[in-house]
């Protein structure tokens, strides 16, 4: 959901009913580009239509996962996140042997807003790791951790132990993955850092202060 669009959501009910119907065109369009993709016999072109619907279809999964949230104004990330791996572990399940997916985290309040942009990221990273981290026939673990960081900010962790790769801002590669990360916090204001695990990759979000701290600072009406 949209700040434009949120706008326009004056209570619960009707925030709730623009992310179903949001998540529900969504996954018809993830649908129908599953459908024409069984009329494509180039492999580069269905790689690429599979890529496409997944992406859509891991934002669909984060709208239906803000249509059950009850307040319009503010969600608890912790159980966002936690709800929205249930769904991401059927990604990591089917991308090879064994792919384990756990979370553990902290609660931290944001905007409903902030949370697609944070379930998109999210999405990207874990199935980023369960398709490339590890060759095919090896098990490996995904590992997704939310803390609070002290003074109103969050710290996001997401990383494997997987084949690793030269630590640099930018990250592993620069195809469209990486510039959706890039993006999405790039949307939030925060500020990354990609590293090496000894094994694996980890990735690192700093972002803040939260929406309970920006409310807290905000100036107070004179009475």
């Amino acid at each position: 959901m949209t700040g434009t669009t949120m706008a326009f959501a004056t209570s619960p009910h009707e925030a709730a009913e623009m992310n179903h119907r949001i998540a529900n065109n969504l996954a018809l369009l993830a649908s129908l580009i599953e459908i024409d993709s069984r009329e494509i016999a180039d492999p580069g072109a269905i790689v690429v239509l599979e890529a496409a619907r997944r992406r859509i279809h891991a934002i669909a999964n984060v709208h239906r996962r803000l249509y059950k949230v009850e307040a319009i104004d503010r969600l608890d990330l912790c159980d966002f996140i936690e709800d929205l791996s249930r769904d991401l572990r059927s990604v990591c399940e089917n991308a090879g042997r064994e792919r384990r997916l756990y979370f553990e985290g902290t609660s931290v309040f944001v905007a409903p807003e902030e949370a697609v942009a944070i379930g998109i990221l999210v999405a990207e990273l874990v199935s980023n790791a369960c398709k490339h981290a590890y060759p095919a026939s090896d098990a490996g673990d995904v590992r997704i951790r939310l803390d609070g960081s002290g003074e109103g900010g969050w710290c996001l962790t997401v990383e494997d132990e997987g084949r690793g790769y030269s630590p640099g801002p930018s990250g592993p590669g620069s195809g469209l993955g990486s510039r959706i990360i890039d993006a999405s916090v790039g949307r939030l204001g925060a500020t990354c850092i990609w590293e090496d695990a000894m094994p694996g990759t980890r990735f690192v979000m700093h972002c803040g202060p939260t929406l309970e701290a920006r409310l807290s600072a905000a100036p107070q009406p004179i009475l």
